[in-house]
């Protein structure tokens, strides 16, 4: 084989061993009590009771598309075009 099929395995064999690494730590905190979800999505039931107090806006800005995410008595999506993830970066940047 060539060097270059042997590095790019070698890559794979290692990003592979890094996500078992970090599946296994993320399932030793969540059999702590408290932790069960840890880093995972809030469910929509979840999601909505919280949103019995008021509104809850999420903005999801990526390199592909921006939404904001509307929860209320529903989950609702809109789409934002004029968004971009770049602006996002500067507004941020700025912010500091």
């Amino acid at each position: 084989m060539n060097q270059r099929l042997l590095a790019q395995q070698s890559a794979i064999r290692s990003r592979t061993q890094v996500a078992q690494n970090l599946d296994n730590i993320l399932l030793q905190i969540r059999q702590q009590p408290g932790f069960e979800n840890f880093l995972r999505a809030d469910s929509e039931t979840y999601l909505l009771s919280a949103a019995q107090e008021g509104p809850i806006v999420v903005l999801n800005v990526a390199e592909l598309r921006s939404d904001a995410i509307l929860m209320k008595t529903e989950v609702t999506s809109i789409a934002l075009h004029r968004l971009s993830h770049v602006s996002m970066i500067k507004y941020c940047s700025k912010k500091k």
